[in-house]
């Protein structure tokens, strides 16, 4: 069998050049940083990843790359994926802290959530469920974010009277339309008034019913995206519904205390 040097060595430069930067040698923290100083964030990102995957790399330098790569994450408006990085960092160096003086606040304000909600989390005091499948999962229906934390009493309590509320406005808008059919057919001016106030009296009902439903449903969406992620005395804090009806109109409001971010 003959095996020419030359072709293999154009195949070996061939799977040389298709392998990641990386994998090569080529590719170092310096390029991260490079790209970071001309303010390239998807490129310090997608590197930082190449670098982290495909680089050994010791403690110190790896809690610099998920730094500059938190940071990046933060000016391309994507604080969910900072905070894991910021998490990853504190689990590698549990004392590590930014500069208030060279880091931007937004930045700061990213970090320190990020060290309350993993002091929280040492202490007990909240648990490590993703606050955006609890998210989805209210978003889907009331109370099943609330069940997905372990709140079980909660999330069936509010799935409990978001299936009342929907039952009710389903046999309002019934009633509705029917009450609607009778005051079309009929002919006599007392029946006109009377079927009329039917009418109107299922429609407000409809109306009432449905916006209670539509406020429990923003509660529970809200209170599974937010409350595991803050500190307990700023928490989503109240849900106030405010129903008021008049012969020609029905108004409904909705009023929810949210936390300061």
């Amino acid at each position: 069998m003959i095996i020419h040097t030359r072709n293999l060595s154009i195949v070996s430069l061939m799977i040389i050049l298709s392998l990641p930067r990386a994998a090569c040698g080529l590719l170092s923290m310096e390029d991260v940083r490079k790209e970071y100083e001309l303010a390239h964030y998807e490129k310090v990102v997608s590197l930082g990843k190449e670098v982290l995957s495909l680089t050994p790399l010791e403690s110190g330098s790896e809690v610099e790359v998920r730094t500059l790569m938190a940071f990046s994450y933060v000016a391309l408006h994507l604080n969910y994926d900072a905070e894991r990085e910021f998490e990853r960092i504190l689990v590698l160096n549990p004392d590590f802290e930014l500069n208030p003086v060279f880091t931007s606040p937004k930045i700061l304000s990213v970090f320190e959530s990020v060290k309350e909600k993993m002091r929280l989390l040492g202490s007990g005091k909240i648990s490590a469920f993703d606050n955006r499948k609890a998210a989805l999962w209210s978003a889907l229906f009331p109370g099943l974010g609330q069940i997905y934390k372990g709140e079980k009493k909660t999330g069936y309590a509010i799935a409990a009277c978001e299936v009342l509320l929907l039952t009710a406005t389903i046999y309002s808008h019934m009633n509705y339309a029917s009450a609607h059919d009778e005051y079309l057919r009929s002919v006599e001016s007392e029946e006109i008034e009377a079927n009329y106030e039917t009418y109107n009296d299922w429609y407000r009902a409809r109306l009432m019913f449905g916006g209670a439903a539509i406020a429990v449903w923003v509660y529970s969406h809200l209170d599974a995206a937010l409350r595991t992620r803050i500190p307990k005395n700023k928490r989503l804090r109240d849900l106030s519904i405010s129903i008021s009806s008049n012969a020609d109109q029905v108004s409904i409001g909705v009023s929810v205390s949210l936390p300061k971010m």
